[in-house]
């Protein structure tokens, strides 16, 4: 079969194709709500004894998704362990984040369905 064909909105199908890939170029929002999450769980599951363990954990967003840090050296230490100064490791970060996997993941299927919904022709 051969012939021409016309394609009906293929102006408003390439502008909002481009919209949505834009969109999902940039998922820091999702990502934000996503640290914010697992930041507050593992707050309340850090080990304490002053509390600024809990107390300094943050999230940071980068262009290759989200991570957790904290302000105080010995985070690592008391995730982790260190079998060497016989500090058992205390993964309250790592269990966090697991424990609210099934929220934060939501807020990035959310944010793709935002972004391809806005897909259309004419």
């Amino acid at each position: 079969m051969s012939g021409a064909y016309r394609v009906r909105g293929a102006e408003d199908l390439t502008r909002t194709l481009h919209d949505a890939a834009d969109d999902l170029d940039d998922l820091g929002a999702a990502a934000k709500r996503a640290g914010d999450t697992v930041v507050g769980a593992a707050r309340g599951r850090a080990p304490r004894r002053s509390g600024a363990l809990g107390a300094s954990l943050y999230p940071v967003v980068t262009t290759a998704g989200i991570s957790v840090r904290a302000r105080v050296d010995y985070a690592g230490p008391i995730h982790w362990g260190w079998p060497a100064r016989s500090i058992a490791p205390q993964p309250f970060l790592s269990e966090a984040a697991t424990r609210t996997e099934s929220t934060w993941v939501d807020y990035y299927a959310d944010a793709v369905k935002a972004a391809v919904n806005q897909v259309h022709g004419a």
